[in-house]
């Protein structure tokens, strides 16, 4: 089963996440990539987002970005 790696960028601090993970296809873990970005948004609500999620096969090739981005105003 192929292998993909993440790293985690919320503005400009990047958290590579350790030991991949075994998913059964690009695509799946594309998918995967995407929920990550959207879970590590659950916790918190600031008045700015800026996350993105890098998605590398086991060559070190990146095939996926997700990118999200929210801004709130106060009237």
């Amino acid at each position: 089963m192929p292998k993909f790696y993440y790293n985690i960028r919320d503005r400009e601090e990047w958290t590579d996440v350790n030991g991949g993970f075994e998913m059964p296809n690009l695509e799946i873990a594309k998918d995967e990539a995407k929920r990550a970005a959207i879970d590590s948004l659950s916790d918190r609500f600031p008045a700015s987002i800026d996350l993105t999620v890098e998605l590398f096969d086991d060559e070190g090739t990146l095939v996926c970005t997700a990118h999200i981005v929210f801004t709130s105003e106060e009237h």
